[in-house]
């Protein structure tokens, strides 16, 4: 925050821009969905959203006040006031009180955010810098986090929030810990119980005989590039804590020695399996820097990790998305670009498309142009932006994981002030491109059961390619009754602390509250 202040201290700072953002809950509202908004356009002349920190603001018509504290301790209650001319905060109300009848947003989120014009990204201004100052995306005021208390007002021109801060909603007290006489608050283990101790009990603080279980047999715990594994053989971590096997149904499954299931493909993957899974039965390879099980009929990928590749080697342009509707390319441009405000403008934007687990950045160069007389495009606007056809683009890079050969969809939502969005085939609702992406891999080693429970893919400098991510350095306990150190609770009584402490030893601040007796 070093150099914002130091902007706002000269005698003449660049403009301060207020943007906001909107988190809806998916409790409360039905939906997760972010919005980010500006009461502004950016430098470029297009009329456009303006860029920060590499997120899109959109413009939009709001007003809002009462953000000033004052001296007499009560907190600020902003009022904000929204356009509604074209019924969108009404939609956005009508979907959200289907969800939870009568809620009128009440409980999102709003985040006022404050930068200067010299930090904004270069994106806002014509030829792509910004005339003021380096962008800087972590250049800010403090963040001002409030929530909507009540909707005041709605109607043809505007909708009008109160906002409060978390602390000042109904229904919160301070301290917000309740003092409950002769019961623990803590979390049992957790950092401010402190107990850490190898001694169990249960509930009622009866000591447990827990004892360390039966290690699996021993067998090999690596298996080679070019070796299969068939189902019914496993690996097992050389402390014989750790067994994988493969089952007859094509799962790949870790056990732990107390019998319970630590990981498997089916349940937590990173990978994909196929929608209509080849026959059984089925093997496991290591080959082309993945771990695949096929059909031992078919070859069929019944389940594949997908690793990243080591290089990216090329990106094909399929198709816009979505298939068949006419105005993508003019809209996805407009998204990308903004408006073009005559014909003969260059622009060049690297843009990074996410799917999923998988991103892919790519160079367009496009060029403005007069749009064709009595096209759909050109009853919207006179110019709109056209790809150049000597280098349309560049894939750049990949990041995520990829197979070899993938199919890659990136799309983005159109924003409301799209003026080529309704279409005669229907809304652009999203909008974007198709590619297919190769890359070249790298040559596996090892697949490797370690003793932490983790299965990891190794290269041949033993760098990890991929690994499960189920991990637990705590070797697994049973019991001599049958069951398993899950069975340790804590009673949450004071006697519950002396048994595991001691008598006489000094407990963890601040859990059992001076209210009343304690009665042990």
């Amino acid at each position: 925050m070093t150099d914002i202040l130091t902007e706002l201290q000269k005698p003449d700072p660049s403009a301060i821009i207020e943007l906001f953002k909107l988190e809806l809950s998916q409790t409360l509202h039905g939906s997760s969905d972010e919005f980010r908004f500006h009461a502004g356009v950016n430098a470029v002349g297009d009329g456009g959203k303006v860029r920060w920190a590499g997120q899109n603001y959109s413009r939009y018509p709001i007003e809002i006040t009462g953000f000033e504290y004052n001296s007499s301790g009560q907190l600020p209650r902003p009022t904000l006031r929204v356009s509604n001319a074209l019924q969108l905060l009404s939609a956005l109300l009508v979907s959200v009180n289907s969800q939870t009848p009568g809620n009128d947003l009440i409980g999102a989120k709003i985040t006022r955010i404050r930068t200067l014009a010299r930090f904004l990204d270069n994106e806002n201004f014509p030829g792509g810098t910004n005339p003021y100052g380096t962008p800087d995306s972590g250049a800010e005021l403090p963040r001002e986090i409030y929530y909507i208390s009540r909707k005041v007002s709605e109607n043809k021109d505007f909708v009008e929030f109160e906002l409060a801060a978390a602390f000042d909603l109904a229904g919160v007290r301070a301290p917000k810990r309740q003092c409950i006489q002769n019961v623990c608050q803590w979390v049992y283990r957790g950092a401010e119980c402190g107990y850490t101790g190898s001694s169990y009990f249960d509930e009622n603080d009866n000591p447990l005989n827990l004892v360390p279980a039966t290690n699996f047999p021993a067998g090999t715990n690596t298996l080679a590039a070019g070796s299969t594994l068939v189902a019914g053989q496993y690996l097992t971590s050389a402390n014989g804590w750790y067994q994988t096997t493969l089952e007859s149904n094509g799962r790949l499954v870790t056990m732990i020695k107390d019998g319970r299931r630590a990981w498997s493909n089916w349940s937590d993957f990173s990978g994909a399996s196929t929608i209509n899974p080849p026959p059984a039965p089925y093997y496991l390879e290591i080959a082309n820097s993945n771990v695949t099980v096929r059909s031992s009929s078919t070859g069929g990928v019944h389940w594949t990790t997908a690793i990243s590749p080591s290089s990216l080697t090329g990106g094909t342009f399929v198709d816009y998305y979505p298939a068949g509707i006419q105005a993508r390319g003019v809209t996805l441009w407009w998204e990308l670009f903004g408006e073009a405000t005559s014909a003969g403008l260059t622009r060049t934007l690297d843009y990074t498309w996410e799917f999923a687990i998988r991103q892919l950045t790519v160079r367009y160069n496009v060029t403005s142009v007069t749009l064709a007389t009595g096209s759909f495009a050109a009853e919207r606007r006179t110019y709109g932006w056209n790809i150049d056809p000597v280098t349309p683009y560049q894939v750049l890079s990949a990041t995520g994981l990829w197979e070899p050969s993938r199919r890659f969809v990136g799309w983005i939502e159109t924003s409301p002030e799209n003026p080529f969005r309704e279409t005669p085939s229907g809304t652009l609702f999203k909008v974007g491109r198709i590619y297919d992406v190769t890359s070249s891999s790298v040559a596996a080693a090892n697949l490797v059961q370690q003793n932490d429970g983790q299965l990891q893919l190794l290269d041949a400098s033993n760098n990890v390619l991929w690994t499960s991510g189920y991990i637990n350095t705590n070797e697994p306990l049973v019991s001599s009754g049958g069951g398993n150190i899950e069975e340790d609770v804590c009673g949450k009584r004071l006697t519950s602390c002396e048994s595991r402490f001691g008598s006489g030893v000094g407990l963890p601040f601040g859990s059992f509250p001076g209210v009343g007796q304690y009665i042990t």
